[in-house]
């Protein structure tokens, strides 16, 4: 549907939603899913079965005139791939104002749900030829219909924020899906995906007004969303409270991870003239308003502070909606469909698969899918037409960053990494903060692989340029090695450098930190800690049995097998003195003294000498230099067994 010269009807509009079916919808989207099973579900199975009644309905009432009609059948035969149906409410400056009377409940024909559009075949937005999109835009008389000019690459600024007083979600579950749809873009340099760190409205604002920094098309809040009716203040079900009354607004976090409910209005204030030309809100009941203001909403504050496109939600959305939604859209996006049409798709594909999450009842008994139809749920809002297409004699998008870098690391797990969701957020907040992580815990509980994910995460993601894994089983050489290694990642390791000169080596390193924020994971680092602190004295000198534990322990780490299995075919050694009198006693002898001398040919090229704990003096370089290193920008994860670490300075 061109911008300029498109038809255009007005008229009277019927609402052809009484009150209980809003309530059966509102329940079907909100409660549903909780209880699929007996007559709960016998009546979203019914709910769903008047979807296509009510889209009907919706049908007659905007094209059963004979106005209607005119605009229809012509537009309907159209031979064009994709249609568009704006919906506009026909108001004057005055009556926005408030100069003139208006009915109110005018507005609330913005929040209907159109998606459900039935011409008696299909809904016309899941028509494969021909789909149409359901565009939604709000009386502003200022709003100039010209193109704006785009300079590629597409860049998106995906803001995930977690409160601590809200439901926890996975951080992630939006934003791997994002990467998996547009990875090939983002290797060829055509789009590029930016996080926001720390997730605060503050944050968000440097952000855009950062002159050195390139300008953002796309913003994308991902988190909690609320819409406080008027009268007192209440909760939503995911723990959000409605301190806002009478307009919409988005959960950001504070520096110290609480929650910062911001109203539509003030956000629409921040984001003002900042160039951003589509949002992207995948947050709950973002595009509720009240039946009286189509402004209230989120959506509508951030189209009347200037945003050329909205989308949104009108209630409240599974994670499992949104992560399908995202995942079709940004891939489409990336092809370089046309956002209307890019919504559509991924609006169909919700549809083509109703699958949700697994609801597990029994642990015995594996989980089934809960099944939502809940594919019309998004809103678009436009005010002006988006073209993220270069234009003719665009200059060609530069070359892509190479991939961070991470040297040393371990391979990954063979069936892939899963769970540890808060761990993960929380290492990324302490990082962020400047902190130095130390993850503990015992033997094969996953301290390495968490450290790894972690590191690879916030490398791919932008927080870091790249990560250093050190294992401290690998040498004993502590703060030398420690230098060496990260020299080696940071390509600096030449003949000037000199990584047994603490002092003089850190200080070549720091410019090379400053320009590579480098995140460093020291991987077991119980290997360097003496030897009272690996095993607590109060345990192992409360008996003999203790001490003998732990002279088997060390025998089992330091000691040779083989050599452990032939003395034991034997009786107890014989002292020195009885050895030399009995030919038997000399040739076991022997024989141990041949053994002996074997076990070092039998060690393969791979394997390593155990690492021995360091003495004070370098275990004091070594705290002083991760000192240095954390001031000088470099992110710190350790691993260890031991809770606490010891400090001789």
């Amino acid at each position: 549907c061109p911008m300029l010269g498109r038809q255009r009807a007005t008229g009277l509009l019927y609402d052809p939603m009484d009150a209980t079916l809003r309530e059966d919808l509102a329940w079907y989207l909100e409660e549903s899913w909780r209880w699929p099973f007996g007559e709960f579900a016998e009546r979203a199975q019914q709910l769903e079965a008047r979807m296509e009644q009510v889209g009907r309905a919706f049908f007659a009432a905007l094209f059963a005139t004979a106005a209607g009609q005119q605009i229809f059948q012509p537009w309907n035969v159209q031979d064009n791939y994709a249609k568009q149906l704006s919906l506009e409410l026909d108001l004057t400056a005055e009556q926005l104002a408030g100069e003139a009377p208006t009915d109110r409940r005018l507005f609330a024909a913005l929040s209907l749900p159109w998606e459900l559009l039935h011409d008696g075949r299909t809904f016309l937005t899941l028509r494969l030829r021909q789909p149409v999109s359901i565009v939604r835009r709000l009386p502003e008389p200022n709003v100039q219909a010209l193109l704006q000019p785009f300079t590629p690459p597409l860049r998106v600024l995906l803001v995930t924020a977690r409160p601590d007083e809200t439901g926890f979600i996975d951080p992630r579950g939006i934003a791997r899906p994002l990467f998996a749809a547009v990875e090939e873009a983002l290797a060829e340099g055509q789009l590029q995906v930016e996080f926001l760190r720390p997730p605060t409205l503050p944050a968000l604002v440097a952000r855009l007004n950062a002159p050195q920094q390139p300008p953002i098309h796309i913003l994308h809040f991902d988190g909690h969303g609320t819409f406080g009716p008027q009268g007192q203040p209440s909760f939503a079900q995911d723990g959000v409270r409605f301190a806002i009354v009478g307009q919409g607004a988005l959960a950001f976090e504070h520096e110290d991870g609480q929650a910062h409910l911001v109203a539509a209005s003030d956000l629409a204030a921040a984001l003002g003239q900042s160039g951003i030309k589509l949002a992207l809100l995948t947050a709950c009941k973002s595009a509720t308003s009240a039946e009286d203001d189509a402004f209230s909403s989120v959506a509508g504050q951030l189209i009347r502070g200037g945003l050329d496109a909205v989308i949104a939600m009108p209630a409240s959305l599974l994670v499992a909606t949104a992560t399908k939604l995202v995942q079709c859209f940004y891939a489409s996006l990336a092809r370089g469909t046309p956002v209307p049409l890019a919504l559509q798709q991924a609006r169909q594909q919700l549809h083509a698969d109703p699958r949700r999450h697994l609801l597990q009842r029994q642990r015995d008994r594996p989980g089934a899918p809960i099944t939502l139809r809940d594919w019309w749920l998004p809103h678009y809002y436009m005010q002006r037409a988006l073209d993220f297409q270069p234009q003719a004699g665009a200059a060609p998008v530069a070359a892509p960053v190479a991939a961070p870098p991470l040297s040393n690391f371990p391979a990954p797990p063979r069936y892939g990494f899963g769970g540890r969701a808060r761990e993960l957020h929380q290492i990324e907040r302490a990082l962020q903060r400047g902190q130095a992580v130390l993850i503990h815990g015992f033997g094969g509980q996953g301290k390495t692989s968490l450290a790894c994910e972690a590191a690879t995460w916030l490398s791919a993601t932008g927080m870091f340029s790249g990560a250093c894994f050190i294992s401290a089983e690998a040498s004993s050489g502590g703060a030398t090695w420690l230098l060496a290694s990260l020299a080696r990642h940071l390509g600096c390791a030449d003949g000037h450098f000199h990584p047994d000169n603490h002092t003089t080596a850190l200080a070549q390193l720091r410019p090379h930190l400053r320009q590579r924020r480098t995140l460093i994971v020291l991987d077991n680092l119980e290997s360097w800690l003496p030897e009272a602190h690996q095993h607590p004295p109060h345990k192992l000198t409360q008996s003999r049995k203790a001490a003998k534990v732990r002279h088997t322990y060390r025998q089992k780490l330091r000691a040779s097998a083989p050599l452990r299995q032939q003395s034991s075919q034997h009786e107890e050694p014989h002292p020195p003195h009885k050895l030399a009198q009995s030919r038997k006693a000399a040739k076991v002898r022997h024989t141990y003294q041949k053994l002996r001398a074997f076990a070092p040919l039998r060690q393969q090229p791979n394997q390593r000498e155990e690492p021995l704990p360091l003495p004070p003096a370098a275990l004091s370089a070594l705290w002083d230099l991760l000192d240095g290193l954390r001031a000088a920008g470099a992110g710190l994860l350790l691993t260890s067994r031991e809770p606490s670490l010891p400090d001789p300075r």
